[in-house]
């Protein structure tokens, strides 16, 4: 943190459709770019793993289980950095509802996942307000609730 600002930065990675392990390998690059201009915050569009045109291929299991693998690529990319990565992903609990999160990481840990809040119209569940249950993601553990990243972000910023 420099004078109480931070860089904050924004990527979209040309990706391919339901290619996740792919997908992770850009979203990697992006991340040690980012890191190289002393980047603190990076986000990426929703979805960014597994890309939204695969629409109806969403909730399957192998786009499912790709974008957890894919997550946790990203998630030991990020070990040894204090840059917050946000990027998003399809999920689905176990035997649960199909989100689209925000998946919080920074240095080599899960924080959180975000769900969608606004998804009429889409394949997508609402998310519960009440949240703050854990939850698995892959072989993480983590958080699943809408505020969240404010109180990840608060905490390790200070702010």
């Amino acid at each position: 943190m420099k004078d109480g600002f931070i860089k904050v930065a924004a990527a979209s990675p040309m990706i391919k459709v339901a290619d996740a392990e792919y997908n992770a390998g850009k979203v990697i690059e992006c991340m040690k770019k980012a890191a190289e201009k002393g980047v603190k915050l990076l986000v990426f569009p929703e979805l960014t793993l597994t890309g939204c045109s695969c629409y109806d291929l969403i909730g399957h299991s192998v786009i499912l289980r790709g974008a957890e693998r894919a997550l946790e690529q990203v998630i030991q990319a990020s070990a040894g950095s204090d840059m917050l990565v946000i990027v998003g992903l399809p999920y689905a609990p176990r035997g649960g509802a199909l989100y689209s999160v925000a998946a919080v990481v920074s240095d080599g840990e899960l924080l959180g996942l975000v769900p969608r809040s606004e998804t009429d119209g889409t394949l997508f569940a609402a998310a519960d307000d009440e949240g703050g249950e854990e939850t698995v993601c892959g072989k993480f553990d983590a958080k699943y609730y809408t505020d969240y990243l404010t109180e990840k972000y608060t905490k390790l910023y200070g702010l």
